[in-house]
């Protein structure tokens, strides 16, 4: 068992020799560096509020705001992909959160920091699991897999793979499919919640909602297992990393907008969130930050879909 404060290492730079399933309780070979940036403090617009005197503490226990405004769209979709495969939906509302992890949080990485306040301006579709591969091949014909079936994840996917997944997709509904942002993940992860875990601060519950090293037997699993978030997403915990739209920035949330952040305007790497079934439960943490090249794959790769909504 990985303890809170000894967080495990995992490499999201490097290409990977995948490794075939086993039952071995020993942990699989490094894939990379998370890497920290130094933290940094952002200034907050005039309209944003003080965390509160107690300090990280305070903003750890603050809840995400969404907004008041009646949805004007269906708080679930299911698109027909074809040959009865079915991509589900769930509409997340706009709102404002605390993104990043007060220093005290256990596998804290420095890049994380400063938290400070985001607004989410519009409201948007996520995928409610990650893409499968049933749905990724009615999509795009292929199938890259390194682990196989129909309701798993869809893995050894590179970042453009997974862009040009969404152009596809785009172009046949006649709507706007893309990956989240780093901003939109975190938001619809943490699920109305400040603290390590969209479910709280036990790493003892991670096994309830998400698959990690701990307990994943070296592969990744059937998406939509484990317990939602209040969001009623499934899998932002662990099961296989997810792309997001940026560019990495170490130092970014030190200069990010506070409104709709669209991450650095150019990088090396774009970022990875969620954590897989390779991590250690500190990986998995709402706020961790991976990242790799665009081109790497690997099977502990895969990426989740927003829809823009129309209002």
């Amino acid at each position: 068992m990985i303890e809170p404060d000894e967080p495990e290492s995992v490499d999201l730079t490097a290409p990977e020799e995948a490794a075939e399933p086993n039952e071995s309780s020993e942990a699989p070979e490094s894939e990379g560096d998370v890497n920290s940036g130094d933290r940094a403090e952002v200034e907050k617009p005039a309209a944003s509020q003080a965390a509160g005197s107690g300090g990280d503490a305070a903003i750890a226990e603050t809840r995400v705001e969404t907004g008041a405004k009646p949805s004007a769209g269906p708080a679930e979709m299911a698109v027909d992909l074809g040959g009865g495969v079915k991509l589900e939906l769930v509409r997340i509302a706009a709102g404002q959160f605390f993104m990043g992890s007060p220093a005290g949080e256990p596998g804290r990485e420095v890049d994380e920091g400063a938290m400070h306040r985001v607004w989410i301006s519009k409201p948007f579709y996520m995928g409610k699991f990650e893409v499968t591969q049933a749905q990724y091949e009615a999509v795009t014909g292929e199938r890259p897999s390194h682990f196989d079936g129909n309701d798993l994840p869809v893995d050894s996917v590179s970042w453009d793979d997974a862009v040009r997944f969404c152009e596809s997709l785009s172009q046949k509904e006649g709507r706007r499919y893309r990956l989240p942002t780093e901003a939109e993940w975190e938001y619809a992860c943490r699920g109305g919640s400040s603290l390590a875990f969209s479910f709280g601060l036990s790493y003892s519950q991670l096994s309830e909602h998400g698959w990690h090293f701990d307990i994943s037997q070296n592969k990744s699993h059937v998406v939509g297992q484990k317990k939602s978030n209040a969001f009623g997403l499934h899998d932002m915990h662990g099961n296989v990393w997810e792309w997001c739209a940026d560019w990495y920035g170490k130092d970014y949330y030190g200069s990010s907008q506070a409104v709709d952040p669209e991450g650095p305007a150019s990088g090396e790497h774009r970022i990875l969130r969620g954590g897989s079934w390779q991590c250690g439960p500190a990986l998995c943490r709402s706020a961790l930050r991976g990242w790799g090249p665009p081109a790497n794959r690997g099977s502990h790769v895969g990426f989740r879909v927003v829809l823009e909504a129309q209002d």
